[in-house]
């Protein structure tokens, strides 16, 4: 399979025109965003229709005063639509047409169809006959309005430790979360990424939701980065270049995180980042306008109620990198009013010790315009790669896990909680006997 994009030449304004010859076969492409997939590369290729500019008689497409940069910040699909298959693919090689073979990577695309393909799946699967009896409960790593995060080691596999949420049912319609619990679970069930937190099964009972996931010993990054003080510029970049591969995957699959803070990212054993808490994530095609996330990663279209899509992501990177280097975020204000103020007419300083480029990739990531906003532009992640800051990062060598980490948490086990704040201990209030009365709720989790 093979993704194309268009590359039409830009000197249209001469009314210049491409003739394609007719070829019925449309069952051998798929639309997806301004892509197409080819499922036949070596025998067919696709054109775009500009919308009330084709002659059908000769299936000529016309493009008058025709800007492609312009044309590609808007949304595609509202653009163009799908025409028919064409001629055989001298386009593809770049030697006639008006198609080239993109520089997209492969993995994402095949990223993406598992993703799709696990999706579809969710459907026909059966729910698992799991409980709490079938874990040892070893003690309480977090807590929170929904319920809290559990440490637990399984009985059926020696030394698995596991980390449980906990939900509670009850709380999740009274504060009418179910469809963001729902998304979070069908998002966990179906993404596979280095740098994200993986789920090992899911299951309910009268009182609570329960999601099981991989235990990560090092810890939130919160807490490091308050031992710490904070992290040198070499750990920072670090991070920064696993969390960006974390969200270039996410936002492959049109995933907008919508949550990123030092407490939603977890450190391995070997200095490894795992992005997690999926409570705000959600599939986004092109806008949503739910305000929810932390207060000082909030983007500015957020705070002013606008429409926003996956550039509120690349924000919060900023922030990130910002608040990594210093402790504190860059708008942080005690009054959330003030702060909210400062974000919108983006009021931040830089310490005089932060070098050229960070300033600079941090002032990219935090850009107002979000047309000039580093990672939302057309060349979309690749700004970020080639950017100096990251000219000595090599991406393939992070995402393969080839690059050790210039950051180790100190851990002593396998199951070693040191790294988590200790949290006063309650009964856990369980049901899986008698009438469910929030099944018709949860039918779907």
């Amino acid at each position: 399979m093979v993704l194309i994009k268009p590359n039409i030449p830009t000197d249209q304004k001469s009314a210049a025109h491409h003739v394609f010859r007719h070829i019925v076969k449309k069952d051998d492409v798929v639309y997806d965003n301004d892509f197409f997939k080819i499922t036949q590369p070596e025998s067919w290729n696709v054109v775009y229709r500009l919308k009330g500019k084709l002659a059908h008689d000769s299936y000529r497409i016309h493009f008058k005063n025709f800007d492609e940069d312009k044309l590609f910040q808007s949304d595609p699909a509202k653009k163009f639509q799908i025409l028919d298959i064409l001629e055989k693919l001298r386009a593809l090689t770049g030697n006639k047409g008006s198609f080239r073979k993109p520089s997209a990577n492969t993995l994402l695309l095949n990223q993406r169809n598992a993703f799709e393909n696990k999706l579809r799946a969710l459907t026909e699967e059966t729910p698992v006959q799991k409980n709490l009896l079938d874990y040892d409960i070893l003690r309480t790593l977090g807590t929170g309005s929904f319920g809290r995060v559990l440490l637990a080691r399984d009985k059926q596999v020696p030394d698995s430790y596991v980390a449980i949420k906990l939900i509670k049912k009850s709380v999740v319609i009274k504060l009418k979360q179910v469809e963001h619990t729902i998304n979070e679970k069908n998002i966990l069930a179906c993404i596979s990424c280095p740098f994200v937190i993986s789920l090992n099964t899911h299951f309910q009972d009268k009182l609570n939701l329960y999601f099981v996931i991989e235990y990560i010993n090092g810890g939130e990054m919160f807490t490091h980065l308050h031992r710490n003080k904070h992290f040198s510029y070499e750990i920072s970049k670090f991070f920064a270049a696993e969390v960006i591969l974390a969200l270039e995957y996410l936002h492959n699959l049109d995933i907008v995180y919508r949550d990123l803070k030092p407490e939603n990212l977890l450190i391995d054993s070997n200095g490894h980042v795992r992005v997690t808490d999926f409570g705000f994530a959600k599939r986004v095609s092109h806008r949503t306008w739910t305000l929810c996330g932390t207060p000082e990663y909030l983007a500015p279209e957020i705070i002013q109620s606008k429409g926003y899509g996956h550039a509120v992501d690349w924000w919060a990177v900023g922030v990130l990198i910002y608040e990594m280097r210093c402790g504190h975020a860059p708008f942080y204000d005690a009054n959330q009013m003030d702060m909210y103020r400062k974000i919108v007419d983006g009021q931040y300083s830089f310490p005089s010790s932060f070098k050229e480029d960070e300033r600079s990739i941090i002032s990219g990531f935090l850009t107002f315009d979000l047309t000039r906003r580093l990672g939302n532009m057309k060349d979309g992640t690749k700004d970020i790669r080639d950017h100096v800051y990251f000219r000595d990062t090599n991406f393939d060598d992070i995402y393969n896990l080839r690059v050790k980490s210039p950051y180790i948490p100190k851990v002593a086990s396998a199951g070693d909680a040191s790294n988590f704040e200790r949290f006063e201990e309650e009964p856990i209030e369980w049901n899986d006997r008698g009438v469910d009365p929030y099944e018709e709720t949860f039918k779907d989790f």
